[in-house]
């Protein structure tokens, strides 16, 4: 479980280009193309896919606005589902303001 502060988040919406090319369409999914950034900040490592957001298909890098930081602005949990080196692997991020 990762926790992300709010007003990072809403930075990373008013900005995205600070973020959108570390990702690439690639089959269905997003790959990360990078490390350190907004992908590690969020347990992401080069060459990580990201396949899916609470259910919703990440199909290109814009998606992961509205379906990863609105939601998580919202204080609404996040899901990311994807592979490490073709092994299955989840990330589940909450907005740190929604914990005690």
């Amino acid at each position: 479980m990762l926790k992300l502060h709010g007003e990072l988040l809403e930075g990373l919406i008013a900005q995205p280009d600070s973020w959108r090319p570390m990702l690439a369409s690639d089959n269905g999914a997003l790959v990360v193309r990078e490390d350190g950034g907004f992908a590690a900040m969020i347990g992401l490592a080069r060459g990580d896919r990201i396949a899916q957001a609470n259910g919703i298909a990440l199909l290109q890098p814009d998606d992961v606005t509205g379906a990863v930081l609105r939601p998580l602005v919202a204080n609404q949990a996040v899901r990311l589902a994807g592979s490490r080196s073709g092994q299955p692997r989840e990330v589940y991020i909450v907005n740190a303001g929604t914990c005690p």
